[in-house]
Protein backbone atom coordinates (compact mmCIF):
# COMPACT_ATOMS: atom_id res chain seq x y z
CA UNK A 1 0.00 0.00 0.00
CA UNK A 2 2.88 2.34 0.68
CA UNK A 3 4.66 1.49 -2.56
CA UNK A 4 0.83 2.74 -4.57
CA UNK A 5 1.38 6.20 -2.63
CA UNK A 6 4.56 6.92 -2.95
CA UNK A 7 4.12 5.68 -7.40
CA UNK A 8 0.49 8.29 -7.11
CA UNK A 9 2.67 11.01 -5.85
CA UNK A 10 5.53 10.50 -7.93
CA UNK A 11 3.26 10.77 -10.88
CA UNK A 12 1.62 13.73 -9.74
CA UNK A 13 5.18 15.40 -9.17
CA UNK A 14 6.10 14.58 -12.87
CA UNK A 15 2.28 15.56 -14.39
CA UNK A 16 1.95 18.52 -12.64
CA UNK A 17 4.50 20.54 -13.88
CA UNK A 18 4.10 19.31 -17.71
CA UNK A 19 0.07 20.13 -17.14
CA UNK A 20 1.58 23.77 -15.86
CA UNK A 21 3.43 24.39 -18.55
CA UNK A 22 1.02 23.36 -21.10
CA UNK A 23 -1.82 25.49 -20.13
CA UNK A 24 0.89 28.35 -19.90
CA UNK A 25 1.90 27.79 -23.32
CA UNK A 26 -2.07 27.57 -24.31
CA UNK A 27 -2.23 30.55 -23.32
CA UNK A 28 0.47 32.81 -25.07
CA UNK A 29 0.15 31.21 -28.36
CA UNK A 30 -3.15 32.77 -28.27
CA UNK A 31 -4.15 35.40 -30.54
CA UNK A 32 -8.00 37.25 -31.39
CA UNK A 33 -8.93 37.07 -35.20
CA UNK A 34 -9.34 40.13 -37.24
CA UNK A 35 -12.95 41.17 -39.12
CA UNK A 36 -13.37 43.83 -41.58
CA UNK A 37 -16.55 44.53 -39.89
CA UNK A 38 -18.63 43.67 -36.98
CA UNK A 39 -20.00 40.30 -37.90
CA UNK A 40 -23.48 38.48 -36.36
CA UNK A 41 -21.80 37.45 -33.35
CA UNK A 42 -23.50 39.42 -30.40
CA UNK A 43 -21.98 41.09 -27.95
CA UNK A 44 -22.42 39.07 -24.57
CA UNK A 45 -20.86 37.83 -21.32
CA UNK A 46 -19.07 41.45 -21.11
CA UNK A 47 -17.57 40.62 -24.78
CA UNK A 48 -17.99 43.77 -26.68
CA UNK A 49 -16.79 44.98 -30.33
CA UNK A 50 -13.71 46.38 -30.39
CA UNK A 51 -11.44 47.85 -33.23
CA UNK A 52 -7.73 48.99 -33.73
CA UNK A 53 -5.90 49.37 -36.62
CA UNK A 54 -3.54 46.50 -37.47
CA UNK A 55 -1.34 46.25 -40.61
CA UNK A 56 -3.18 49.48 -41.79
CA UNK A 57 -6.54 48.16 -42.00
CA UNK A 58 -9.68 48.70 -39.24
CA UNK A 59 -9.50 45.35 -37.50
CA UNK A 60 -12.86 44.32 -35.46
CA UNK A 61 -12.69 41.41 -32.59
CA UNK A 62 -14.48 40.80 -29.69
CA UNK A 63 -13.39 41.21 -26.08
CA UNK A 64 -13.70 41.92 -22.78
CA UNK A 65 -10.71 44.40 -23.18
CA UNK A 66 -8.32 46.29 -25.78
CA UNK A 67 -6.01 43.79 -26.50
CA UNK A 68 -2.42 44.73 -28.08
CA UNK A 69 -2.03 44.72 -31.60
CA UNK A 70 0.54 41.51 -31.29
CA UNK A 71 -2.78 39.53 -30.12
CA UNK A 72 -4.50 40.47 -33.36
CA UNK A 73 -4.13 38.51 -36.54
CA UNK A 74 -6.19 38.74 -40.01
CA UNK A 75 -8.51 35.67 -40.94
CA UNK A 76 -7.71 34.09 -44.15
CA UNK A 77 -9.88 34.61 -46.98
CA UNK A 78 -10.74 31.14 -49.18
CA UNK A 79 -8.83 32.50 -52.20
CA UNK A 80 -5.81 33.06 -50.40
CA UNK A 81 -5.69 28.81 -50.30
CA UNK A 82 -4.08 26.68 -52.77
CA UNK A 83 -5.46 23.36 -54.21
CA UNK A 84 -3.28 21.28 -51.35
CA UNK A 85 -4.78 24.16 -48.73
CA UNK A 86 -1.65 26.21 -47.73
CA UNK A 87 -1.60 29.80 -47.96
CA UNK A 88 -0.60 31.52 -50.61
CA UNK A 89 0.55 35.40 -51.37
CA UNK A 90 0.68 36.23 -47.28
CA UNK A 91 4.10 35.59 -45.19
CA UNK A 92 3.86 33.06 -42.79
CA UNK A 93 4.82 33.99 -39.20
CA UNK A 94 5.80 31.52 -36.68
CA UNK A 95 4.56 31.96 -32.65
CA UNK A 96 7.23 33.23 -31.48
CA UNK A 97 7.41 36.25 -34.11
CA UNK A 98 3.80 36.78 -33.89
CA UNK A 99 4.69 37.27 -29.63
CA UNK A 100 7.53 40.42 -30.67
Amino acid sequence: MELRKAMAWSAAWIAAPIIIALLVWADMARGEWCSVAPDGRAEQDGLRWRSRVVEGRKCWYLARSVLPKSDLLWEYDQDEFNEDGKVTGRRFYSPEELRR
